[in-house]
């Protein structure tokens, strides 16, 4: 047997990691040591050898689930939020301790915490896939979100996913008792008028100028959200730029005397990139589109309700 130590320590010698050393030698044990008793004292004494320490236990899987998962300040990739929703929703983990999972939930705010976690946005994603990227009471495919039917189970959403459906933002609203900013009217724009020629006093400058003094009209909604539409082509030689246009889902309100659209990013690192270098150049583009310049833009990042 002591032979057959040494045959495999000139083995062991390349091994790159003392896991497999230690394998080795348990192998080896329980095939010669005739006994598991006897089997363990020897891998006991092989530990003991520089470098053959075994690996320390691995953290809890629960703690590793909190803090990749329920962390608000953790960015909630496209990735990380599909490779949560296929490995857990609908997928219970003996290993995880839900119970304290729920508790941890229960205990963020709901709003600016909650709602940004890669947890909720997975079993929102999931939501809308099921329901088939279609809202449950219109029907319609645009600026869905996932419903609480119920706050019963909060926390425990991954074991009660029939108290959640998919609707979009208008019947989410309405299934919220939430009446949407109120949108000013606006007069449509009429075509130019001819001028008659001026004579005396009409041809001074301040008459000139009172004249001529004709703002630009705020568009309407459906001008603005036309000109949105042409965005993405606008920026084909930005793909990134281009995708995250395609996906955003987009709000228009009346704020300072300007028709303000918004539209949303999947996440903090997109709505950093865009408010730090893009906004700007997508505000001109879009009143550019429009022909007008009482038009504003904003950004937000996703929050699913």
């Amino acid at each position: 047997m002591c032979a057959l130590f040494l045959d495999y320590g000139v083995f062991y010698l390349r091994m790159k990691t003392h896991e497999h050393f230690a394998a080795l030698v348990r192998l080896i044990a329980y095939k010669f040591a005739g006994s598991e008793e006897k089997a363990e004292k020897l891998v006991s004494w092989a530990y003991g050898i520089p470098g053959a320490k075994p690996k320390e236990s691995a953290e809890d899987p629960t703690d590793t689930f909190i803090k990749e998962y329920l962390d608000p300040q953790k960015v909630a990739s496209n990735i990380a939020v599909r490779r949560f929703a296929d490995k857990h929703v609908g997928f219970p983990d003996e290993e995880l301790n839900y119970g304290r999972i729920c508790a941890v939930i229960r205990d963020m705010d709901y709003n600016k915490e909650f709602l940004l976690t890669t947890y909720w946005k997975g079993i929102a994603l999931v939501v809308k896939e099921r329901a088939g990227n279609k809202c449950a009471l219109c029907g319609t495919d645009r600026n869905l979100v996932a419903h609480h039917t119920t706050y019963e189970h909060h926390g425990d959403e991954l074991h009660h996913l029939e108290d959640l459906q998919c609707l979009c933002r208008d019947c989410h609203n309405k299934a919220h008792n939430i009446t949407p900013e109120p949108v000013a009217e606006t007069r449509p724009v009429t075509a130019p008028q001819r001028h008659k020629p001026r004579t005396g006093s009409a041809l001074s400058i301040t008459a000139i100028l009172a004249e001529n003094e004709d703002p630009f009209t705020v568009p309407f909604e459906e001008e603005v959200l036309r000109a949105w539409g042409k965005m993405p082509e606008r920026f084909a030689n930005q793909p990134r730029l281009q995708n995250i246009l395609r996906n955003a889902h987009t709000e228009t309100t009346f704020e300072d005397g300007k028709r303000k659209l918004t539209f949303t990013v999947m996440n903090k690192a997109q709505l950093a990139w865009v408010q730090g270098k893009l906004l700007p150049e997508l505000t001109d583009t879009l009143k550019e589109i429009v022909g007008n310049d009482l038009v504003s833009l904003a950004v937000r990042e996703e929050s699913e309700e």
